[in-house]
């Protein structure tokens, strides 16, 4: 196991019920598979590759923050 805090990968939903299923397939624990965020990257209806890169590292920010008590307070 990955002692990262963070585990994504790209691809599309359908992708990644594909690789969830290969990974049960090949007896990967269901708490390890389940770590995995996919798609990656928060949704923002990115289009270009820097948009992909922003929603992946404002995705990753967020995993590492704690949750906020009061969203919208700023």
């Amino acid at each position: 196991p990955s002692a990262a805090f963070y585990v994504g990968a790209l691809g599309s939903r359908g992708t990644q019920e594909k690789r969830r299923r290969r990974l049960e397939n090949a007896g990967i624990p269901p708490h390890l598979i389940q770590r995995i965020h996919g798609p990656i990257g928060l949704d923002i209806n990115a289009q270009t590759p820097e948009e992909i890169a922003l929603a992946i590292m404002a995705e990753i920010v967020a995993a590492r923050r704690p949750p906020m008590s009061n969203p919208g307070a700023a």
